[in-house]
C-alpha cells in the first residue's frame, strides 16, 4: 500500500505512519489512491476510509477489517497478531519492496504494502 501511496504522490517512499495530507494529498488523489487499493487487494472501500485513517497503517487495518468479512476468525486473528507484531523496521523493509511487486496478494504481510 505505501507504494501505491508513493506512486500517486510522486513520492520515492512513503512510511506508515505517514499522514496523507501531510503529504500532500489532496481529494483527487485520494480517489485514485483508493481505486488502486480496490483493485490490488479486491476489497471495497469507500473515498472517506482514507480521510477517517489517513496512514498506510491505519488503512491496512481497515483492509484487514474489510478482508475479515471473507476470512475465518482464526485466520483474521493471525493476521492482526502478525501486523500488531511487525516492528517499525521488519515494515520499513517490507514497504522497500513493495514497488517492486506488480501485483499484490492480501497475506499477512502484504497487508502494508
Amino acid at each position: 500500500m505505501a507504494g501505491i501511496w508513493a506512486n500517486t504522490l510522486g513520492l520515492d517512499q512513503v512510511g506508515i505512519h505517514d499522514k496523507f495530507f501531510d503529504l500532500g494529498g489532496h481529494s483527487l488523489a485520494a480517489m485514485r489512491i483508493v481505486s488502486r487499493i480496490i483493485k490490488t487487494f479486491h476489497s471495497e472501500l469507500p473515498v472517506k476510509a482514507l480521510f477517517e485513517s489517513p496512514t498506510v497503517a491505519a488503512m491496512a487495518l481497515v483492509i484487514a477489517q474489510n478482508q475479515a468479512k471473507n476470512v475465518g476468525d482464526e485466520e483474521f486473528a493471525r493476521i492482526l497478531r502478525e501486523l500488531e507484531a511487525m516492528s517499525e523496521d521488519e515494515a520499513r523493509k517490507q514497504l522497500a519492496g513493495a514497488t517492486k511487486k506488480p501485483e499484490y496478494t492480501v497475506g499477512t504481510n502484504d497487508l502494508a504494502k
